[in-house]
């Protein structure tokens, strides 16, 4: 199919059956929406399974197909621009604004609109947990209108007749399905104020009553007595007379059984015939609502209490007046009710925990939340947060491979001397030109003396003190120095065979230390990148990763006297910025801010910047759930000003901006309720 005619089909509304209701076709449009998600994110199987599930609704809508095509055979020259631009998400989009705005529709009961604007945030962030809450909610809610649309016609058909009681029969059942529908509300109350107004009648009447009385009685006497006279002048004159008169007076005409009529035996017949498949189709619909409520049984006494009210409002998709089914949603609702206060006692309980720097107890609570509620954001949210703070203490330790040998191994008999300064030779006299002279003339007059004795030696090192002093290297490990001096030991000394017993086991230290590895490379390799990465942090206003850097190559080998300047430097820093951490730990987010803020705008540390982010930002969460609004705003401008990207300190300087001066509607109480601290 070409690309002009798939426009066309495209831009001429919805390219499928045009007779679908609407409900459907959105429906359809949504889930092609995310098969095309699917299929842009390569899971080509799942997209074939959408699109084949799409044709099953409407085998005519076409983008469909051409999409399954494209998925079963990638290579095959289908152009999918024009579907990809009506049905796909190019554009950026900002996942909590597009929440906010879901939530709006969906109190405002707009729940195409509330579909439409998450299928957005599902095509951005198919995992989105809020969004698919809300989705699935909004689904429901739209799928049930026809049936609550119902009820609400059958409770008005009873009001206008009077029959309050039925109306609020009908009313309620529609309540089970949808408890917040403001029709139906509206309805209740307007039942309520009629049975009211229709007791206060009724007071009135019998009040009036009760002063008519004595009169109503008389006059009901008065009228009667001639029928009850006359009556009794019947019977009494029929005893008095005759018995061959009285016997020709007819008795009182009895009711005689009339021979049912062909047609009527017709009917009957028919009736008879009829009523087995009506029999067996009730027996199926009881078998379905039995079915549905042991199903709803099982899943109250297992404590999951919504469950069970979604399974058992399904009868009422079967039987609309099924009473026990209203019983059963109405005592698991107690239960929900009484669950959900359990809940939000252990998340309260769990924040308490955390502000006092209890984290394992929070931790422990957050779990038991999420064991009875899986979808709670808070204690999700707050998990989430705690094990990455513990992922984050984790330092991975340097494991070096063992040596072969030791030192004591290598060298058992040295043990450590004290340095001995090497003597420098004796400088040169100021009479060595006179002694070469007297010299010279000895050489003349005893040729043969000067000739047998040879010249004299240069003065060297001392032997010993060489010997010695490569002792305290080797004792240091300091294998380099040590070579060094024991190779200055001359042939001729005494010492020249033990310091030949020293070089050779010097150098085979040497080697070993050569084959120590650290992740596969050697240590002095490790050494020089451990400070490096130390160093780059420390430019980078990293101190906590400096500091780690520079204790790790610290336990490898001694630092540089500038090396360890820049330890001790970024040690006294952090050491301020943890006592800082303790406070806002517990809570005590403005001492946390006092200690940090200094350090912060003195040099922008990058572990400064985040605690005064997250004590500014907590700060605002904390005024925000008091409703004070302007200190709350305060506290989110502050981190806005750290960092001016923070997402969720937009947002809420967004909230704050919009309901300032606006009315706290129930969009405001739910957003106040359920954010949470960092």
């Amino acid at each position: 199919m070409s690309s002009g005619i798939i426009n066309a089909m495209l831009n001429n509304g919805y390219p499928g059956n045009p007779e679908l209701p609407e409900a459907t076709k959105f429906r359809i449009e949504s889930s092609f929406r995310q098969a095309l998600s699917l299929f842009l994110n390569g899971n080509l199987d799942d997209c074939i399974m959408g699109c084949d599930f799409i044709l099953k609704l409407d085998p005519q809508f076409e983008p469909a197909k051409i999409l399954m095509a494209k998925a079963q055979n990638p290579k095959e020259e289908i152009d999918l621009t024009e579907i990809i631009k009506k049905y796909g998400e190019s554009e950026e989009i900002n996942v909590e604004e597009l929440l906010i705005e879901a939530i709006e529709f969906y109190n405002q009961r707009e729940f195409e609109k509330t579909i439409a604007v998450l299928n957005k945030v599902l095509l951005k962030d198919p995992e989105n947990n809020e969004a698919k809450e809300i989705f699935e909610r909004a689904k429901e809610k739209l799928e049930l209108t026809a049936f609550v649309m119902q009820f609400i016609k059958r409770a008005k058909d009873y009001l206008q007749e009077g029959a309050l009681e039925d109306a609020l029969r009908e009313i309620n059942k529609g309540l089970a399905l949808d408890e917040t529908n403001p029709e139906l509300l509206e309805l209740k109350r307007e039942v309520e104020r009629a049975k009211e107004k229709l007791a206060k009648v009724q007071i009135q009447k019998e009040e009036k009553e009760e002063i008519e009385k004595p009169e109503v009685i008389s006059s009901f006497q008065l009228e009667a007595q001639p029928e009850t006279s006359f009556q009794l002048e019947s019977q009494d004159l029929k005893e008095e007379l005759p018995e061959e008169i009285s016997q020709t007076i007819p008795p009182p005409e009895e009711a005689i059984p009339e021979e049912p009529s062909s047609q009527e035996l017709e009917i009957e017949r028919m009736s008879l015939e009829t009523s087995e498949p009506a029999r067996k189709e009730v027996s199926a619909h009881q078998e379905k609502i039995n079915s549905l409520l042991d199903e709803g049984l099982r899943s109250f006494q297992l404590g999951e209490y919504q469950e069970a009210i979604d399974i058992w409002s399904r009868i009422f998709l079967i039987d609309m007046d099924n009473e026990e089914a209203a019983n059963r949603i109405e005592e698991a609702k107690v239960k929900l009710a009484e669950e959900e206060r359990k809940i939000e006692e252990l998340f309260n309980l769990a924040l308490s925990y955390l502000q006092q720097g209890k984290k394992e107890e929070a931790k422990k609570t957050f779990q038991d939340i999420l064991a009875k509620e899986p979808h709670h954001l808070g204690a999700r949210n707050h998990l989430r947060q705690l094990e990455e703070e513990e992922k984050e203490k984790e330092i991975p330790q340097v494991k070096m491979e063992e040596k072969p040998l030791t030192i004591e191994e290598i060298l058992p008999e040295i043990p450590k001397v004290e340095k001995v300064p090497i003597e420098k030779p004796p400088k040169k006299k100021i009479f060595l030109p006179i002694a070469i002279a007297v010299f010279i003339i000895l050489i003349i007059v005893t040729g043969w003396f000067l000739m047998e004795g040879g010249k004299k030696k240069p003065i060297g090192p001392n032997p010993a003190v060489l010997l010695s002093n490569a002792k305290n290297f080797i004792s240091e490990k300091n294998w380099e120095e040590a070579l060094r001096e024991l190779t200055k030991i001359q042939p001729d000394a005494k010492e020249y065979g033990e310091a030949l017993e020293l070089i050779s086991k010097v150098k085979q230290a040497m080697a070993e230390k050569r084959r120590e590895m650290i992740d596969g490379k050697p240590i002095d390799v490790v050494f020089k990148e451990y400070k490096q990465i130390a160093y780059d942090a420390f430019k980078q206003k990293d101190y906590a990763k400096a500091e780690e850097y520079y204790k790790k190559a610290e336990e490898l080998k001694p630092l540089s006297i500038e090396e360890k300047a820049y330890l001790e430097d970024v040690s006294r820093i952090m050491a301020q910025i943890n006592s800082a951490k303790s406070y806002a730990a517990s809570g005590n987010f403005e001492q946390a801010i006092s200690l940090i803020e200094p350090i912060y705008k003195e040099d922008k540390i990058i572990q400064a910047k985040e605690l005064l982010v997250l004590s500014n930002y907590n700060l605002g969460i904390k005024k925000l759930k008091e409703e004070n609004l302007d200190e709350a705003y305060k506290y989110f401008k502050a981190v806005l000003n750290i960092d001016p990207e923070d997402e969720d300190a937009k947002k809420n300087v967004r909230f704050i901006e919009r309901y300032k001066e606006a009315r706290k509607d129930l969009l405001y109480q739910i957003y106040i309720k359920y954010i949470t601290a960092r």
